[in-house]
């Protein structure tokens, strides 16, 4: 007589393969948003780099925007890579989006705390709340993305992946 036990227990057939596991929404989700934030990024530097419009006191040097431009390209190839499920590319991915995203994140605080000092006026009211706007976005960014690639779902998407290598 099979014990009670047995009745409770899943036939081999329904329980979850780690052979070829599905990609989860949520990395599909933040891959796209890190990729669009990255374009955006760059094309807002170039044109930056090469309008007339802004002060020169306010455009990056040479260095610094060549560096922007490599973290952010970074982002977008370490992002697509994590995408199609390459296990270290997860890491790569979480390192390079934590490091684009905290310098914007460190910079909007900076603009934020002592707006004077970083962008040299005193701010309105409205545009003060602008530069904390910033500060928590880029604060839910960095949230996203640690949830996203720390998660157990997208942990055990890349072991899958591992797995089939």
């Amino acid at each position: 007589m099979p014990s009670n036990h047995a009745s409770r227990e899943f036939p081999p057939s329904s329980l979850p393969s780690t052979a070829g596991l599905k990609r989860p929404k949520r990395l599909i989700v933040i891959v796209i948003m890190n990729v669009v934030l990255a374009l955006f990024s760059i094309v807002a530097l170039a044109f930056i780099l090469t309008s007339s419009k802004f002060p020169a006191e306010i455009v990056p040097s040479h260095w610094s925007a060549a560096f922007s431009v490599l973290v952010a390209v970074a982002v977008v190839v370490s992002s697509v890579l994590a995408l199609l499920g390459f296990p270290r590319a997860r890491w790569i991915a979480l390192t390079m989006v934590l490091i684009f995203f905290g310098i914007i994140w460190l910079h909007s605080l900076l603009a934020a705390l002592d707006p004077e000092g970083v962008i040299g006026v005193l701010p309105t009211d409205r545009e003060s709340q602008k530069l904390w706007a910033g500060v928590v976005r880029t604060s839910i960014e960095i949230g996203l993305n640690l949830w996203v690639f720390l998660s157990a779902k997208t942990a055990a998407f890349f072991d899958s992946r591992r797995a089939e290598a």
